[in-house]
């Protein structure tokens, strides 16, 4: 990574919603600026997590550029769009142990859904990306 790339991680994870100088829900957040990394091997659960209380709270887009992002479950924030961009998957795994069992009837419990919301509203996932939920491990 260049020093100027390193330098933009400090600044925007350091420096909260006021380095959004563009306007509220105008802020991109790509997840490499909260350590996420789409190698295919890197769990990116925290940071993803990071990224979308980041954009909760200042407004934004959470992006993902191309290449195999792997995640636990999260919870998408109101006022957030999530964007895929091309040649970009995003597959759920279960190498963390946080999905809990989920149950037609029973109370919505944290991490029974892999991207989850709740009382949440203007919440987005745009772009040519693929959602991979990996239903097929099991």
């Amino acid at each position: 990574m260049s020093d100027k790339g390193q330098e933009a991680i400090g600044f925007f994870v350091g420096a909260g919603c006021g380095a959004n100088t563009a306007g509220a829900g105008t802020m991109e957040w790509p997840l490499e600026q909260f350590g996420g990394r789409g190698d295919g091997v890197t769990i990116n659960t925290k940071a993803l997590q990071a990224a979308l209380d980041q954009a909760g709270k200042c407004g934004g887009t959470v992006v993902l550029g191309a290449g195999v992002w792997l995640s636990g479950p999260v919870m998408l924030r109101s006022g957030v769009t999530l964007r895929l961009e091309e040649g970009c998957v995003l597959r759920a795994t279960d190498a963390e142990k946080l999905f809990v069992p989920a149950y037609i009837g029973d109370a919505v419990k944290e991490h029974e859904a892999f991207l989850q919301a709740h009382n949440a509203e203007h919440i987005s996932i745009v772009g040519h990306g693929v959602i991979d939920g990996d239903g097929g491990s099991q």
